[in-house]
């Protein structure tokens, strides 16, 4: 009787700090109403949060942000860092085309500070610090986001972003000497470099503010030492604002090709140009194509590259300059694998495919001939890392969300497989079940999903379990190692990862089966897998958390608005949520293939059925919610976030706990810092473990 009213009273006590800890914020609401063909009428009582420059809006979000810290820090589990696996990563080796063969890195050198790019050069017996972005701001937080090195290794171009912005700018540094360069670049976005003779190329978007529509791409020549209002303009498109480029050299550095996408038509068109001819004017190769393809060599006297058809899930091809429309497929496409990787070598091509089950190494010649295959281990992703010219050796890694990076490489004379180096990890890998499990969704299509567990658990409903997804713009959600989840698998959770619709997992038609006018699929598909981990008993609905982030994020919070009997833990991060208004700001409008658009009226009923913040209703009570954000994210505007908060909060129905965690000078991908990457992980960890008991 006595343990029972100390059990009891325990219990109590934790639901008293916990009410104590949360109050909820309620956020005054100033009706904006719009009006869409005539018969939809749109309330939005929290517009004025889009006013994110206001003292008013600065202060709600202070309030917000001190009200989650006070939240987070009184359930701390500061065991989840502490006790978390340890792990010496590999060092993946980086190879030069030149003889000089210089190696990066970034590194952090404190907690507080963002990382720093080093290199080593020959004879050098240690890494030396190149550029330290730190150096450049006493405001602002700079972080290198790319660099790339000069033809010969004489200049190395390197990206940084102020406080996580998606505009970066550009500067140069010698090499070995890391002396910097008079040139500056601004407002360089979504961009590659590629060097040619004493400049390279780049682009650039054109942005008013910092949350305003993002357009009109444009393609430069950067010669070195200039302005950058001298470069040269060689490629844009008039009257398409939303169309965007990609391009690159072909392997033996003749041509410059440019792809450019006509982002919601659904069309592509291929451009090139002879560097040393041609004087940068661009000429067609492949005009109004419905297939993507990436060309990325040229081989007796034919282009050759990449694609994803339609019909299949990626071929490499070949293409006649002189019949362009003629392709000549070097591989067959598969209906179970993903052309994921490729790699152009010297006489041979080096690709990876990704099976549900595993990826595949083949290794071809330009003629289409399969030379070796080799099959990775279940339930893992692999990267091809580099080619060794000298030794005739390419090297790759394979990693699973509980398998650390293991590195290979292959002789491609003999085709012998050697072991690198593999990260050595302080937990028993035996230990875990890693499991992949295909259910039904709603339609009766089978939906592939990662299963993580410790090796004896019960299926008793139970279990703490952690579900993800992506699901979006084709993108494979190739697992990647992460210790945190070995964490939370060790402390007898069930981790799940659900290869849903929208993503490109199964090629082409799997995307588009999850986007667009079927967007709302992919969210069935998520809400089926969560159904399918209760009814198997790995877990109950008050055992259950989700977690997505960018396009991820609006898949968990749409779940959990149309499903919330289902969760107990909610966590969108940077997501977009406010469907109606998406396409008003940065690069929404480039997203209506994805998600549609209120321009047309089947769509924006499409959009107003599934939209998260606008199908949230007065009398519910939503799972708890941790709502991540950062304040200068100009990919999906921190507003979305603010608005959906507010929201939820402000109802009398809402007594699950709502915190909103604003990163301060940051972007899309959230913290930069090494300390800030920590917290957020012991953040969410901690909010969804604490939930759960």
């Amino acid at each position: 009787m006595k343990q029972r009213f100390t059990l009891l009273a325990m219990v109590l006590l934790a639901l008293g700090l916990q009410a104590q800890n949360y109050q909820p914020i309620i956020t005054k609401k100033e009706p904006v109403t719009d009006t869409f063909y005539t018969k939809y009428v749109i309330n939005d009582d929290y517009r004025w949060l889009e006013n994110t420059g206001s003292d008013e809006v600065k202060a709600w979000i202070k309030k917000e942000n001190r009200q989650s810290k006070n939240y987070l820090k009184k359930i701390k589990d500061e065991d989840i860092y502490e006790k978390a696996v340890r792990y010496n990563k590999v060092k993946i080796p980086t190879f030069s085309s030149s003889k000089k063969k210089y190696k990066f890195r970034l590194v952090y050198d404190y907690e507080t500070t963002t990382p720093v790019l080093q290199f080593k050069g020959p004879g050098y017996e240690t890494y030396k610090t190149l550029v330290d972005p730190n150096e450049l701001s006493q405001t602002d937080l700079i972080t290198i986001e790319d660099y790339e090195v000069s033809e010969h290794e004489q200049y190395l171009a390197y990206q940084y972003s102020r406080n996580g912005s998606d505009k970066h700018e550009m500067k140069i540094v010698t090499l070995p000497y890391g002396t910097a360069l008079p040139d500056h670049l601004t407002n360089v976005m979504f961009s590659n470099v590629v060097w040619y003779h004493d400049g390279f190329f780049y682009s650039t978007f054109e942005n008013k503010n910092n949350f305003g529509v993002t357009t009109h791409q444009k393609v430069f020549y950067h010669k070195l030492k200039t302005g950058q209002f001298q470069d040269t303009l060689v490629f844009e498109r008039k009257g398409y604002p939303e169309n965007m480029f990609s391009y690159g050299k072909t392997k033996d550095n003749k041509f410059f090709v440019l792809k450019e996408n006509f982002i919601n038509k659904e069309k592509y068109n291929i451009f090139y140009f002879n560097l040393k001819k041609d004087h940068f004017r661009v000429k067609p190769l492949l005009i109004n194509l419905k297939t993507d393809i990436n060309i990325l060599a040229f081989t007796k006297e034919k282009f050759v590259g990449y694609t994803a058809p339609v019909s299949g899930t990626g071929i490499i091809v070949e293409v006649d300059p002189l019949h362009p429309m003629h392709w000549k497929a070097l591989t067959p496409s598969f209906s179970e694998a993903t052309l994921y990787n490729v790699k152009f070598l010297d006489d041979k091509i080096a690709a990876i495919y990704q099976t549900s089950k595993q990826p595949i190494l083949a290794i071809l010649n330009y003629s289409g001939v399969v030379l070796s295959t080799l099959k990775m281990p279940l339930a893992t992703s692999a990267e091809i890392d580099g080619y060794d010219k000298e030794n005739n050796e390419l090297y790759f890694h394979y990693s699973s969300f509980i398998v650390p990076p293991i590195v290979n490489h292959i002789n491609l004379s003999t085709f012998k497989v050697k072991l690198y180096g593999k990260t050595e990890y302080n937990f028993d890998f035996k230990s875990l079940i890693f499991k992949q499990v295909e259910y039904p969704s709603n339609d009766s299509t089978m939906i592939p999903m990662t299963l993580v567990y410790k090796r004896g658990i019960e299926r008793n409903g139970e279990n703490p379990t952690l579900l993800e997804a992506y699901g979006g713009f084709g993108v494979i959600s190739a697992p990647k190692f992460n210790p945190f989840i070995v964490n939370f698998v060790e402390r007898g959770g069930v981790f799940a990862f659900a290869y849903i619709r929208g993503g490109g997992e199964k090629g082409v038609k799997w995307a588009e089966a999850g986007s667009g006018a079927n967007k709302q699929q992919s969210f069935d598909d998520f809400i089926a897998g969560a159904q399918y981990l209760i009814n198997q008993k790995f877990t109950d609905p008050d055992k259950l958390a989700i977690y997505g982030a960018s396009n991820g994020g609006l898949v968990v919070a749409a779940a959990a608005i149309q499903r919330p009997d289902l969760f107990k833990v909610v966590i969108p991060q940077a997501a977009p949520l406010d469907m109606i208004r998406l396409e008003k700001f940065t690069v929404g409008h480039m997203h209506k293939h994805e998600y549609g658009t209120v321009t047309d009226s089947l769509s924006f009923t499409q959009l107003l059925h599934y939209s998260p913040y606008h199908n949230i209703k007065e009398d519910v009570n939503y799972p708890a919610m941790l709502i991540i954000t950062s304040d200068n994210d100009d990919r999906v505007p921190p507003f979305h976030s603010y608005k959906f908060a507010a929201r939820l909060q402000s109802r009398a129905a809402q007594e699950n706990p709502v915190l909103l965690k604003v990163f301060k000078q940051a972007g899309h991908y959230g913290a930069s810092t090494y300390k800030d990457s920590r917290r957020s992980y012991i953040d969410l960890y901690s909010f969804i473990l604490n939930t759960l008991r």
